[in-house]
């Protein structure tokens, strides 16, 4: 250990100890002093925000003082630990001020771990109903990192809190928002349940901009579990509401979805047009996670037309503005995209490389869709590979997971994926039952198309075997 090192380490011991050796209430008073210098020094006193408890909450004037704002709480909480409150009222506000200022600075830069520990440590310091929109934003940040376990209790507990206070319209915020965590982790008829409750309670109170917020992501769990018609009609509905109520960032969102539905369909013109749209407005207002999302799916439409070179600069900045937002969710499912792109390319090496990172995070996050588009495309790795019996198991895990989040037409052409895997592996019998299943379940969709596109594909696969085609 050199002189310097000792010389530090002994500095702040002695730090340390000439602190805990006076009394608490003069170290109240040395806290309440670096507090005052402190707010002098960046700026002055930031101006109070609006109670959470009002409807419309105004964005965030940014303030020299936010950057210091959790400082300052920390140094007001503990003036406060040793001074009875009744002679430090103004402080007691001023520790709530500047611990909600940190919450809302830590969310626009995309600091979501802080800003969940901020809102909760609120919470805590607040009435009932301005408590429960607190724990209601915890848990939304919590939901962000990825953190799908601490953001479902934050939610719960804002809805009991909620309805305890019998704040109908905070109710229906904290059922959208614990709606979403549960269609994020596959619990989909919870899902639809608290999101049809949500829609009654948002509808019911006047929130026509929190109805259709709902609305929206309903149409997202239908869109999920195959029903694309359903989900188009209600993303629509959901899209005239955002629109009358002037809210251009949720409709930004829907427009994106609807995107990445028309994408799904194989209507790639019209997915284009509707990306186009969504990133206008997520650039209007600001909304760095919705721009990400929606130039990773719109570089799949560019992979899709041929246009190759394009399509890995949009993968390239998606991935780019999600690490920066923070938002391991969307970054999950942009490098299970780029890895497919390696995989079109002809690059499998990286191909799987990526893949294995992209499956880490979407586990992680509780994205199972997306795990099981993952190991889908990673099975045809494997195959190009000659690796068949990983190229199996890896369908058979999607095959689960669909089965698993109840998206039907997802399971049948996995099943039917299945069926020609086995057919090159000259296993005639499973393929035969994986066969029949997916293709049952294919006709029971009136899904002719895909049904006469397996076909083709199984003769192809079973004249290579050297096996009679059995479709």
């Amino acid at each position: 250990m050199d002189a310097e090192t000792v010389y530090l380490f002994r500095h702040a011991v002695v730090r340390d100890a000439a602190y805990e050796l006076q009394l608490p209430r003069d170290r109240a008073k040395l806290h309440e002093l670096a507090f005052y210098l402190i707010e002098q020094a960046f700026g002055g006193r930031a101006p109070a925000l609006a109670p959470l408890s009002e409807v419309v909450q105004p964005k965030l004037k940014i303030h020299p003082t936010d950057s210091v704002a959790l400082e300052l709480y920390r140094h007001a909480n503990l003036a406060l630990t040793h001074t009875p409150q009744a002679e430090k009222s103004d402080l007691a506000e001023l520790r709530i001020r500047y611990l909600r200022r940190s919450a809302e600075y830590a969310e626009v830069h995309f600091q979501f771990h802080q800003s969940a520990d901020a809102w909760e440590a609120l919470a805590a310091l607040l009435d009932e109903s301005n408590g429960a929109e607190a724990l209601r934003r915890a848990g939304v940040s919590a939901r962000v990192t990825g953190d799908s376990k601490r953001g479902a209790a934050l939610l719960q507990t804002s809805l009991a809190r909620s309805r305890d206070a019998g704040q109908r319209l905070f109710e229906g915020k904290a059922l959208c928002d614990l709606a979403t965590l549960y269609r994020m982790t596959g619990r989909l008829d919870e899902s639809i349940r608290l999101h049809e409750d949500a829609v009654v309670v948002l509808r019911e109170t006047g929130d026509h901009r929190g109805e259709g917020i709902a609305l929206a992501n309903l149409a997202s769990i239908y869109q999920v579990t195959g029903k694309a018609e359903l989900s188009e009609k209600i993303y629509q509905e959901a899209v005239a509401i955002h629109r009358a109520v002037d809210d251009k960032r949720s409709e930004a969102i829907a427009l994106t979805n609807l995107g990445l539905l028309y994408r799904e369909a194989g209507k790639l013109t019209r997915s284009e047009e509707y990306c186009d749209q969504a990133l206008a407005l997520h650039r209007e207002v600001g909304n760095l996670g919705g721009e990400g999302s929606t130039l990773g799916i719109l570089a799949v439409v560019y992979e899709r037309t041929d246009r190759i070179d394009q399509a890995a600069e949009l993968y390239a900045r998606a991935l780019a503005i999600h690490r920066e937002a923070g938002d391991r969710r969307f970054m999950g499912t942009v490098l299970s995209n780029f890895a497919n792109y390696y995989r079109v390319t002809g690059d499998m090496k990286l191909a799987e490389e990526t893949f294995g990172r992209a499956l880490q995070i979407l586990r992680e996050v509780g994205n199972r869709l997306g795990e099981a588009k993952a190991l889908e495309r990673l099975a045809l790795v494997h195959e190009a590979s000659g690796d068949m019996e990983a190229s199996e198991r890896a369908v058979e895990q999607a095959l689960g997971v669909y089965r698993a989040v109840r998206n039907t037409r997802a399971e049948a052409l996995a099943s039917c994926n299945l069926a020609l895997i086995r057919v090159g592996r000259k296993q005639e019998v499973a393929a035969r039952s994986a066969w029949a299943s997916g293709v049952e379940s294919l006709r029971v969709l009136g899904d002719d198309a895909a049904i006469e596109s397996k076909t083709a594909e199984l003769r192809e696969a079973c004249a290579a075997a050297g096996i009679e085609p059995f479709s």
